[in-house]
């Protein structure tokens, strides 16, 4: 491992999103608008993991970008994402 691996990680996140849901779909696909975040590190993980395919139902939710590096310190940034409008089942 190079020596930036062991260093203090830092990460910063993307902005918030909010997204309309499209009528009779049942969760929204936002990997066209949430951009990715930006860290020293390359190890970067996003939970809760069911939400790494970026498919949200309607309601608010908050997922978490962490980084690590290869001496097990983190750091960690939020993006809360908001998909607006009915839930059709």
């Amino acid at each position: 491992m190079s020596v930036s691996e062991y260093g203090n990680p830092w990460i910063t996140c993307p902005p918030n999103v909010i997204f309309v849901l499209l009528p009779n779909q049942k969760e929204a696909d936002i990997s066209t608008v949430l951009r990715k975040p930006t860290s020293n590190m390359k190890d970067i993980r996003l939970t809760p993991e069911k939400y790494k395919q970026l498919l949200f139902p309607a309601g608010t939710t908050y997922i978490t970008y962490t980084a690590f590096n290869g001496a097990n310190k983190t750091e960690s940034c939020n993006v809360k994402v908001i998909v607006q409008g009915k839930l059709f089942l």
